[in-house]
């Protein structure tokens, strides 16, 4: 049964800006459960989420059309999904790859029940039967932040870093500082990108504090791990556990930890005025060039799959 419709708020042209989504209410194990539908509007002329040419949908694009989704059900009158001030957890998992010749349905699935503390919420993103993405939304009361803070502060206009380290090709689309030692830790600034980028909207913070945290990671793989020119890094999944007050100076700090077999994991902490309020952590399969062909052509030829700036050195796995 449609409950109605709502123009999405979301910021510029990252999500899913002028699509209408609807509003089903459906019951499940005794629990009427609001669902919101869309579908992501993508544009391959996109300065931000097309920095460079890819062979799929970036998955900042499914993230940025969920976090887009999650605010229109807000408006909409889905109870307790207002931040207001509460911490945000989120996961999501990338299982597949979103292609450019398939819509994306995104879907907000948000329990009527959900008044009380923590709110948790349900996020997919899908090509017909295929989930290309999935994970929750949650909200749950922070203590008040402690001021001044103690800790190293990076503000945010240290110097960017070098585009070719966290593989974007225009300037405006590095959202951290060079990185700057600290201790036996790399520690970064998460930059403010220039007024008219869809990021610097205050209603798109998160989605800057968890692309500026994606960079972070591939920056210290060049860094820390040699990567390889021609390395493709494939994410799999993100978790982040983020601070309702997302004002002052925002930095991320990673700390090496022992190596570990199968995909590779980077876990950063979020900085506000230098002291650790967040956390974010990503983990990722890292490709050569031929199995990130095989991966995307398990069963063709070997192809140029275009799309890597600077000479194979781009980021083309899920969520670019």
């Amino acid at each position: 049964m449609a409950l109605g419709t709502h123009q999405i708020a979301t910021a510029g042209s990252a999500g899913v800006s002028g699509v209408t989504p609807t509003r089903d209410r459906r019951r499940r194990a005794g629990v009427d459960h609001d669902q919101w539908h869309a579908t992501l509007a993508v544009d391959p002329a996109d300065p931000y989420l097309f920095d460079h040419p890819l062979d799929h949908v970036p998955g900042m694009a499914l993230v940025c059309g969920l976090f887009g989704l999650l605010r229109s059900a807000a408006a909409d009158g889905a109870p307790g999904l207002r931040p207001d001030g509460r911490r945000t957890r989120v996961t999501l998992r990338f299982p597949g790859f979103s292609e450019l010749d398939r819509p994306v349905e995104l879907a907000v699935d948000v329990p009527t029940a959900s008044g009380a503390d923590p709110v948790e919420v349900t996020l997919r993103a899908s090509q017909g039967e295929t989930t290309v993405s999935a994970g929750s939304y949650a909200l749950s009361p922070d203590a008040p932040r402690a001021r001044p803070a103690a800790g190293r502060r990076v503000t945010a206009d240290t110097g960017p870093a070098d585009p070719a380290l966290v593989h974007r090709r225009r300037p405006e689309n590095v959202l951290i500082s060079a990185a700057t030692p600290d201790g036996d830790s790399l520690t970064a600034a998460i930059r403010q990108p220039p007024a008219g980028h869809p990021l610097a909207d205050p209603a798109a913070r998160l989605e800057l504090i968890v692309d500026a945290g994606r960079q972070f990671a591939t920056m210290l793989h060049h860094l820390a791990r040699q990567a390889r020119p021609g390395d493709t890094f494939v994410l799999l999944d993100l978790t982040a556990d983020l601070p309702g007050d997302l004002t002052g100076d925002l930095g991320l700090r990673w700390t090496p930890t022992p190596p570990r077999r199968g995909p590779q994991r980077t876990t950063l902490e979020l900085l506000t005025d230098g002291a650790p309020t967040g956390r974010l952590e990503f983990r990722y399969h890292v490709a050569s060039p031929a199995v990130y062909q095989r991966l995307r052509q398990p069963s063709g030829p070997a192809v140029e799959q275009g799309g890597a700036p600077d000479a194979g050195r781009g980021l083309v796995g899920r969520p670019a």
